[in-house]
């Protein structure tokens, strides 16, 4: 007795099973965690030295190269990149496949290598970072036009960073605007005139602004804590620190500085939101916090923290990456509740009757329900790849129910009980049953096996959640089903409706064996369709893109605006200011994010993100073009502009730049002019293919610098040492920072000493620092020192160790990342000379690393489909004929795929694979039969129609539902539009075309090369 038959006769064991699994299901809904996207572990560690003052030369001589030198001992470094830049260098290590525990060790490696490195004095501790810029959750602007962009600084800092630093999920909170500092501005006349040197000054103010422990009294009945607080609280003590004693006449710090609350980065960054001063504050999750719950509960923190600040002052939201989610998820539950409705309408129009078509429509809820206890059991988490495929299940799971149903419905018209006939159709379709359930789950196997980078990663997530409703539904088809079955068939008492639907599938059935008898007679005519598919196959496939994901929009746009070569960041402000004011006049614009930086596309720029009222990309593309059209008319000719939709899945980093932006570099050794050279001719090239909005070298020679040279000679003739000169210019000119901080009304300040930045507009700042030499003259520094005007890179890059130029563009929305990664190689390949080649960020590796992987797994899948139905059929023939389809299948799906402008991307390829097994399906049924009716001695031709003609009914039915589930994702919205569009036309036309070659091709291939089954 197998279990359909155990379970017909005993119907509350069917029912109680299969309650359990609800029960259990429900159970496992309670503890998976919601996401957008699957959680990838990214092991990359980022190590920031700031180097206040520091040229970009001087920071690669002196911290990056000595720093890359130890890391060299790290262990299990995959890729490395480092960048110099004036004042930073900023090193990022990037992990192979590795765990958690090995990620730990490899830290600790990090941090030795870190402290065995000798840096230059000026360099502060380096910082280590193990987050890789992900997406960030939240980005707010700030803004107030009745306070300083200071006070602004210090009021988010107190009142928004923190507080949100401390809420449960937050991973980290950061602010990016002036920050305030305060700065001693030292005169070195009077410093001259008073006979105070810079080391007078330093040792005054480190002996005067320190707190220490001071001791304990203790008596026999009490003890007290003394503490010697002498660290300095406001200004007035500052200015009257007491730097030296001339006879009675005591000299103050206010005698020979200014003291002032001055920005930390003069001339670094300016922030505007909607044209007013502003801060941008970024707000990234932990990895285990739920976004949708964090999100809401952030924006209840916004909401008081708004009511809370003074009159004037506005948070404005420039990116909402929780509220996109919980759009897009909501999207795809009402994507499965669509999907459902419409499965459940086309089998009830299928089967005729609302009492028979319960059978296949109640395995929907119990294969849905019952997955939830799959995906939390594996550890997975309910995020888009997993609901996306409970939305392909939904049409899915009532297959083999719909099998069960149509072959219990023909054995019941034998005259015999409904309970025998039942067992009766059980045992003869069990096989089928179970063969289709295993070649569905069995497709994603190999997916298991691949290393868990990100696309493995979403691509396993859908498999396992598929693999389970489709598990679940054979389970289903062979419990419940059959005991549904049993007491549902009524042969006696049919519907006019189930007698119209008969008669309508034998005019159908009719129709179909008289084309198919045209095939099986004439079968040259199918092998011209198959070579013809294949000819045209190939044709499109050279003309298919590839990309991670396809682009999405969530309504925002960035506009960049490039300024001149060494343009300081005021001039760029003056020159877009009248641009971003035209912006605003744009009634689609909801608020502007202005970043100006010296570093964005190669130069001095400003960064716009644009929040519009607008979802639909063609309506943000149109509205770009418009923009770009009304700034081209009233900028300066030395502005270059670019303004391009932002693609919400390019999201990716803490920064409010340009997301569209794609960066590749020039690599190999080369002397800096040579490299900068090929560089350049590099750039020139791509520029012709038409590809880019914009496209920059950004490590070129653009930024002018003056080398100051020692003059020896004079420096001991004139009783000077190199020290003194060495200490001046870097007091004076770099910014001396001390090691204690300043605490001005709650906040810890930086505390600096230099010349004011207005003063140092030229050269001529040399003649105004004087030196005390041997004798007790003071000489000008200007004396002493040579300078040479030079142009040099204002960031300076490598890649792996070796020297390269990074190159900046902003392509076009309608070229794909494959399309690029193609295209910039073979330009290369042209370009460039032997000694350099192109090199690729991780990211953008990934793309080729994944379409790799996509091919390995398709192929490794149909092999390891083919073995299994192999091993069910006995027979390495019969496997053959149920995969003769799957080319012209895949083929059909790619064509409809390439006039939707898709992609072969992990969305696309989620669907080819899944396609391999649905369409196997059908194979498998006609297969079988015919291999059935063989075996009664019937000839292979009149076997294989028969076959045929009693499955035809079966298969159309479980085509219908299957893409009446799927329509809902051709008309879904938000920020998932396109990944659901390009999955389901995949799976559509694959399932339209490859129902058509099931029922011509496989009975054709089945009549060619089953006479080879005996030998």
């Amino acid at each position: 007795m197998n279990l359909p038959e155990i379970c017909i006769r005993r119907p509350v064991l069917a029912i109680v099973l299969n309650s359990v699994l609800i029960v259990l299901g429900f159970l496992g809904y309670q503890q998976v965690k919601m996401e957008f996207m699957p959680s990838v572990f990214k092991p990359v560690l980022t190590i920031i030295t700031n180097v206040p003052g520091a040229s970009s030369d001087f920071v690669e001589q002196n911290v990056t190269n000595p720093l890359e030198n130890n890391l060299k001992q790290v262990g299990n470094v995959s890729f490395e990149t480092s960048e110099s830049t004036s004042d930073k260098s900023k090193i990022k290590l990037y992990f192979g496949t590795i765990s958690q525990d090995q990620f730990l060790t490899v830290q600790s490696q990090v941090q030795q290598a870190i402290s065995q490195t000798k840096l230059p004095t000026n360099a502060k501790n380096p910082l280590i970072r193990t987050r890789d810029g992900s997406s960030p959750l939240f980005i707010l602007g700030v803004t107030d036009k009745n306070i300083g962009p200071y006070e602004l600084g210090m009021y988010v800092t107190n009142n928004i960073v923190n507080p949100i630093s401390q809420m449960s999920g937050v991973g980290a909170v950061d602010q990016y605007g002036a920050q305030p500092q305060l700065q001693i501005e030292l005169n070195p006349k009077q410093m001259a005139l008073k006979d105070v040197s810079i080391d007078d000054i330093k040792n005054a103010i480190s002996s005067s602004n320190t707190s220490i422990s001071a001791g304990n009294i203790i008596n026999k009945d009490q003890q007290i804590t003394l503490n010697l607080n002498s660290k300095l609280t406001n200004l007035d003590n500052f200015k009257n620190i007491i730097i030296k004693k001339t006879g009675r006449h005591l000299i103050y710090l206010k005698d020979v500085s200014k003291l002032g609350i001055t920005d930390q980065n003069p001339g670094g960054s300016l922030i505007k939101i909607n044209n007013s001063n502003g801060q941008y504050v970024i707000i990234s999750q932990t990895d285990t916090a739920n976004p949708l719950i964090l999100g809401e509960m952030l924006r209840k923190k916004l909401k008081e923290i708004q009511k809370q600040m003074p009159t004037g002052m506005k948070i404005v939201k420039l990116q909402d990456t929780a509220e996109a989610i919980k759009v897009a998820n909501d999207e795809v539950f009402h994507t499965i509740v669509e999907a459902v409705v419409a499965v459940t309408i086309i089998t009830i129009l299928f089967i005729g009757s609302w009492r028979l078509s319960l059978i296949p429509l109640v395995t929907i809820p119990v294969c849905l329900i019952a997955t939830f206890l799959i995906i939390w059991m594996v550890g997975f988490t309910l995020n888009i790849f997993s609901m996306l495929a409970l939305v392909v299940a939904v049409g899915l799971v009532v297959d083999d129910a719909i099998v069960v149903l149509e072959n219990a419905q023909v054995y019941s018209k034998k005259g015999i009980s409904p309970i025998d006939s039942t067992i009766q159709s059980m045992n003869k379709i069990i096989f089928p049953v179970i063969g289709m359930t295993i070649v569905i789950a069995a497709i994603y196997v190999p997916i298991f096996f691949m290393k868990p980078h990100k696309e493995t990663v979403y691509l396993q997530q859908f498999a396992f959640s598929l693999s389970g409703a489709v598990l679940f539904s054979g389970f289903v088809a062979l419990t419940l089903s059959p005991m549904m079955c049993s007491r549902l068939i009524r042969p006696d008492n049919r519907s006019q409706l189930e007698k119209l639907i008969e008669k309508f599938f034998i005019k159908v059935s009719s129709l179909y064996i008289k084309s198919l008898k045209i095939f099986l007679n004439n079968i040259w005519l199918p092998v011209l369709i198959v070579m013809l598919f294949f000819f045209i196959g190939y044709l499109y496939f050279q003309k298919m893109s590839s990309t991670d994901l396809p682009p999405e929009y969530d309504g925002t746009i960035s506009v960049t605006m490039r300024t001149p070569d060494s343009s300081s960041v005021e001039k760029t402000r003056t020159l877009t200011a009248p641009l971003i004011k035209e912006l605003r006049k744009f009634k689609e614009v909801q608020a502007i994010g202005s970043i100006t930086s010296k570093k964005l596309a190669g130069n001095s720029s400003v960064s716009n993100t644009i929040v519009t009222n607008l979802k639909s990309e063609q309506a943000l593309q149109e509205l770009s073009e418009k923009m770009m059209q009304a700034l081209n008319k009233i900028k300066t000719p030395d502005v270059k502009i670019s303004a391009t939709p932002n693609n919400f899945n390019s999201h990716g980093g803490n920064n409010a730049a340009n997301q569209n932006e794609f960066d590749f570099y020039v690599t190999g050794y080369a002397s800096p002019k040579e490299l900068n050279q090929a560089t350049n001719n590099l750039v020139n090239a791509l520029k012709q293919t038409g590809m880019f909005l914009d496209i920059e070298n950004n490590s070129k020679f653009n930024q002018q610098q003056y080398d100051l040279t020692i003059q020896n000679n004079k420096l001991i003739r004139l009783g000077l040492t190199r020290e003194q000169v060495n200490d001046a210019i870097n007091t004076y000119l770099g910014t001396y920072s001390f090691p204690t901080d300043f605490d001005f009304l709650g906040q810890s300040l930086p505390l600096v000493m230099g010349l004011p930045a207005k003063k140092i507009k030229d050269l001529s700042v040399l003649q105004t620092i004087f030196l005390k030499n041997k004798t007790g003259n003071f000489i000008s520094l200007d004396r002493v020192v040579t300078p040479n005007f030079i142009a040099t890179q204002q960031s300076i890059t490598h890649i792996n160790n070796t020297p390269a130029g990074e190159i900046g563009a902003i392509p076009k929305t309608n070229i794909s990342k494959g399309k690029l990664i193609k295209i910039i190689t073979a330009t290369g390949k042209q370009s460039l000379p032997y000694n350099l080649k192109v090199a690729f960020n991780t990211k953008t590796q990934s793309v080729t690393q994944a379409k790799q992987s996509s091919k390995i797994i398709v192929i490794a899948s149909i092999i390891f489909i083919y073995l299994i139905l192999g091993a069910l059929f006995e027979s390495f023939i019969d496997p053959l004929i149920i995969l003769t389809t799957i080319p012209m299948c895949v083929i059909s799906s790619m064509i409809a795929l390439y006039y939707v402008d898709g992609s072969f991307n992990t969305y696309t390829i989620i669907g080819f694979i899944t396609l391999v097994g649905l369409i196997s399906k059908h194979g498998i049924l006609i297969t079988k039969f015919a291999n059935d009716l063989k075996n009664d001695n019937v000839n292979t031709e009149n076997a294989i129609i028969q076959a045929c003609q009693t499955r035809l009914r079966p298969i159309l039915m479980t085509t219908a539902t299957m893409i009446i589930g799927l329509i809902p994702l051709l008309y879904a919205s938000g920020v998932s539009k396109n990944s659901h569009l390009e999955l389901g036309v995949v799976l559509i036309v694959g399932l339209i075309f490859g129902t058509l070659f099931s029922l011509y091709i496989v009975p054709s291939s089945y009549k060619i090369l089953s006479k080879y089954k005996k030998a």
